[in-house]
C-alpha cells in the first residue's frame, strides 16, 4: 500500500497534463479574442466604406447641380425651382448604384448689388443620399451664387 502511495506522490504525469489543458484553453481564449477583433474590425470597416460612399455620392450630385444651373438646365417639381421644391433631373443619375438621393431647394432668391446693379440668384441646396442596403446616409448642404 504504501509503494502505490509513493507512486502517485512521485507520478508528475497528470500534473503537467493539468498545466498543459490551462495553458491551451488560455491560449484558445486569446486566439478567439483576436478572431472576434478582426471580424468587428471588418464589419466596422464596411460600414465606413458605405458612408463614404453615400459622401461621395452627394459631393458628386453637388458638381452636376452647379452644372445644370450654370446651364439653366435645372428642373424643379412645382416648376420653376423656387424655396422647398424638388430637383427632378438629376437624381436619377443614382439609379444601379445602390442609393437613392433626394435633392431639395432649400431657398431660392433674386438680389442685385454692385455698380452697376447686376442680378444674382442665390441657391440653397440640400441633397441627401442614404443606401438602400443599410441605414447609413449622407447629407450634403451647400450654397451657390450665380449671375442672372
Amino acid at each position: 500500500m504504501t509503494n502505490i502511495i509513493n507512486t502517485i506522490r512521485t507520478n508528475k504525469k497528470g500534473f503537467s497534463l493539468i498545466v498543459t489543458l490551462i495553458l491551451s484553453f488560455v491560449a484558445l481564449g486569446f486566439i478567439s479574442a483576436l478572431l472576434y477583433l478582426i471580424m468587428s474590425g471588418t464589419t466596422l470597416s464596411g460600414k465606413g466604406k458605405i458612408y463614404t460612399s453615400a459622401l461621395e455620392a452627394a459631393k458628386g450630385l453637388t458638381d452636376v447641380i452647379v452644372l445644370k444651373i450654370n446651364t439653366d438646365s435645372l428642373t424643379c417639381n412645382p416648376s420653376p425651382c423656387s424655396s422647398g421644391s424638388v430637383v427632378t433631373n438629376v437624381a436619377n443619375l443614382l439609379d444601379g448604384t445602390g442609393y437613392t438621393g433626394t435633392i431639395r431647394v432649400i431657398n431660392k432668391s433674386t438680389y442685385a448689388y454692385g455698380t452697376p446693379s447686376k442680378n444674382y440668384d442665390l441657391y440653397l441646396i440640400n441633397i441627401v443620399v442614404t443606401a438602400n442596403f443599410g441605414k447609413d446616409r449622407s447629407e450634403v448642404e451647400f450654397a451657390y451664387e450665380v449671375e442672372k
